[in-house]
């Protein structure tokens, strides 16, 4: 029994304008985080991944947006794991991005840039 936590961002969901090197990193993490869940199913090890949005750090300085602190996001991915869930979308935002994969995915698929765009808007709007 045990669990790992990979904190991983929304990025790695949705195609970023402004960083997809960083994004396609973090989808090559997920992939990979996926691949060890497949591998240590039925072990009794809990693989969970955490989708932040942005969070006030140096990293997103310069990010015109509302941040979550990393002690939420921190607090937010470890209660997730605790729980047994496999994603935790840690923050407003994330919880935007969620919302959106559930419900407009093929919005998501198509015009990600449009669908950030919204998103974000509607974090400021807040």
């Amino acid at each position: 029994r045990g669990g790992l936590l990979f904190i991983n961002s929304v990025t790695g969901l949705v195609v970023s304008r402004s960083s997809p090197v960083y994004g396609a990193s973090k989808a090559a993490a997920r992939m990979l985080i996926l691949g060890l869940r497949e591998h240590l199913r039925g072990s009794g090890v809990v693989v969970t991944t955490s989708h932040p949005g942005f969070i006030d750090t140096d990293m997103a300085a310069d990010v015109p947006y509302p941040k979550a602190s990393p002690r939420s996001v921190a607090d937010a991915s470890l209660d997730g794991l605790e729980a047994e869930q496999t994603v935790v979308f840690p923050d407003p935002l994330a919880t935007l991005v969620e919302n959106a994969l559930v419900t407009r995915m093929p919005e998501v698929l198509v015009e990600p840039q449009r669908v950030m765009t919204e998103l974000t808007g509607q974090l400021s709007s807040r």
